[in-house]
């Protein structure tokens, strides 16, 4: 990761096969904890509304942490072909959240849930094992990014 003279900051080029790091990823994106197989349905292009009970005013790319906890019922409501393994415990990918709302039409929107925020442009990424946290939350510094200047805190 480094800041373009436009004072953006860029993913280093990487070749096919090559690992993901904390260090590739852009420390002003957001995080947000998405259970499996919830995430897995999100960035595999699915799922297009994810169910909170709070609001969020956020607009904008982020990326998807899967935390450790697996939801079970699924396999008995969804007839997708479906892993039967889910990474957890680190970032799974990227999206958009482009509007929270209180009602939607997506099949995906649950009425006991008070706030759905719409998600688009989703995709996978190489796992990245990172802790999660409740709400929206920054990356966690990677090993002496904070001597090159890419996190601030941690």
């Amino acid at each position: 990761m480094y800041m373009d003279a436009a004072g953006l900051y860029q993913r280093d080029q990487k070749k096919a096969g090559d690992e993901m790091t904390l260090e590739d990823l852009n420390p002003l994106w957001p995080v947000l904890s998405i259970r499996q197989p919830w995430a897995w349905l999100i960035v595999n292009g699915y799922k297009d509304i994810e169910n909170r009970e709070w609001p969020t005013d956020f607009r904008g790319r982020f990326y998807i942490h899967a935390p450790q906890t697996v939801e079970s019922v699924y396999r008995q409501i969804f007839p997708l072909n479906m892993p039967h393994h889910y990474e957890t415990g680190g970032i799974v990918g990227e999206a958009e959240i482009t509007d929270c709302v209180t009602s939607s039409n997506s099949p995906w929107f649950e009425s006991t849930s008070r706030f759905g925020f719409v998600i688009a442009e989703a995709k996978p990424l190489p796992f990245i094992a990172c802790r999660g946290q409740l709400g929206f939350f920054k990356l966690p510094a990677p090993r002496n990014a904070r001597q090159r200047g890419l996190f601030d805190g941690a």
